[in-house]
């Protein structure tokens, strides 16, 4: 999403965070949690899981919208 709205990540997860804190959307419906396994980096043979969190489109379009709407603000502080 970052790469997606051209901000940094601690940007977008501070607006993903919000919406849940305020309750636009529910966390346990639009968060999938699934288990990855890598290779461990410092015990050869050994491998690691972790737990990975995928959205579904609702928080994107959520984030989407207060990108935008603070974009506009910004204009028009600037045309002032």
């Amino acid at each position: 999403m970052a790469e997606l709205f051209q901000r940094n990540k601690s940007t977008i997860s501070r607006h993903i965070k919000n919406v849940f804190e305020e309750g636009e959307l529910n966390r346990e419906l639009v968060v999938a949690k699934n288990a990855t396994t890598t290779w461990h980096g410092a015990i050869y043979g050994k491998t690691q899981t972790h737990e990975v969190e995928y959205y579904n489109l609702d928080p994107t379009i959520s984030a989407k919208a207060i990108l935008e709407k603070i974009s506009e603000k910004t204009s028009e502080k600037i045309s002032e």
